[in-house]
Parts: C-alpha cells; sequence; structure tokens
C-alpha cells in the first residue's frame, strides 16, 4: 500500500543513543513543568490554602496547557541542540556540565521550602 514508507526497527537499548527526545530533551521540560508546579503549590500553601483547596483550584486543562505552554518555552534551544547532537543528528560536542544541574538544585529549594512551609503550617496548628 505504501510503497514510499520504509519500516525500520531499532536494536535493544538504543533509543537514548537514537531518539533526541529521550536524551534529555523530555527531562529538560519535565524539570521546568515540575518548577511551575511547585511555585503554585508553595504559593497557595504560604496563602494558607489545603492540599484539597489546591487540588480544587487547579483547572486542569487551563492551567496544565499554561504550564505547558510556559515551561516548553523555556526549554533552552542549546538544550535541543545538544540532544539532537549527542543523538548524531549535527556536529554539536554533548557538554555533561549543563545548566540543568544549577535548575535542579533550583527545584530541590523550591521542595525543601515548601516541605519547611508545611512544617510550619502544622506548627501553627
Amino acid at each position: 500500500m505504501f510503497t514510499n514508507l520504509k519500516i525500520v526497527f531499532l536494536p535493544v537499548n538504543t533509543t537514548l543513543r537514537c531518539q533526541p527526545l529521550d536524551a534529555g530533551v523530555i527531562r529538560a521540560f519535565k524539570v521546568r513543568y515540575r518548577k511551575l508546579f511547585l511555585i503554585f503549590v508553595v504559593f497557595r500553601i504560604n496563602h494558607g490554602l489545603s492540599a484539597v483547596d489546591i487540588t480544587n483550584e487547579v483547572d486542569v486543562c487551563a492551567t496544565s496547557y499554561t504550564w505547558i505552554k510556559q515551561a516548553w518555552n523555556e526549554v533552552l534551544k542549546e538544550i535541543v541542540r545538544k540532544c539532537f547532537g549527542k543523538s548524531g543528528f549535527s556536529e554539536a560536542v554533548y557538554n555533561s556540565g549543563s545548566s540543568e544541574e544549577e535548575e535542579d538544585r533550583e527545584l530541590k529549594s523550591l521542595y525543601c521550602a515548601s516541605v519547611k512551609t508545611k512544617q510550619q503550617l502544622n506548627n501553627m496548628l
């Protein structure tokens, strides 16, 4: 039926090497998305909302779409370029010391702040 279509199966355990999205683009996106989510939660916890209140406040479609759009727009072109380069799509050289390490530290810091805020709220009750 499709004479111009050729299906090629990848060998086992090669997706990381062959697929740039698996090589780090998705991870970069997830870090940014989780950061937006944590900012949302910490802000609401700081204003005295409970987990139930926060859950009820999230409009899954509108809020998630906004976070997805913002997170994707924050993914650096350099990260995408390096991931494609690591997968062999260009001459780019992968540098393991990327800015994602800084973002991971920032994400951990936000998480720790939310835990601290929760502990402070529990101590007040």
